[in-house]
């Protein structure tokens, strides 16, 4: 029979281990990596999240998006990836993508009504990359189905 002591122990280093590993998948506060695309000739900066942790995190709890930026989401595989605006606070175009082509476009789409759950988003073609660029900014510059996207992958 192990003492409670060290049971104590074995628990405090285990959950200690745990919250290490965790702050180095995504530390808080950390940036994540930069770096910009373009889209019928208009440049984008871009924030982008590659792994699981980053894509949950998202734009959840920022104050807005301003003109020329979005979020660059980046998939292991493809797949039907469905988006969500848990704690969003401001609509924001959503620009699916496949193999650096625009898939499909959800325009507007508005941050979760206080005390409601956010709807959720789901292209009907597999993709590998999402966008997300302020409402309004897909249409305005044009941005839709079968154009083409340079981008850093």
């Amino acid at each position: 029979m192990i003492d409670r002591r060290i049971a104590g122990w074995l628990i405090a280093a285990i959950l200690a281990a745990v919250a290490a590993a965790a702050y180095v998948a995504a530390p808080p506060g950390r940036a994540m990596e930069r770096g910009s695309l373009k889209i019928g000739g208009i440049d984008i900066s871009v924030d982008i999240a590659r792994n699981a942790v980053e894509r949950e995190r998202g734009l959840s709890g920022r104050p807005s998006l301003e003109d020329g930026q979005g979020m660059l989401f980046v998939f292991p595989k493809p797949g039907r990836y469905a988006f969500w605006m848990k704690d969003m606070r401001f609509p924001i175009d959503i620009v699916w993508l496949r193999r650096g082509v625009i898939a499909a476009i959800a325009h507007d789409v508005p941050p979760p009504s206080r005390g409601r759950q956010p709807e959720t988003r789901m292209p009907e073609v597999e993709v590998d990359a999402v966008l997300e660029v302020p409402a309004g900014y897909a249409a305005a510059h044009g941005f839709g189905p079968g154009m083409p996207v340079e981008m850093p992958l």
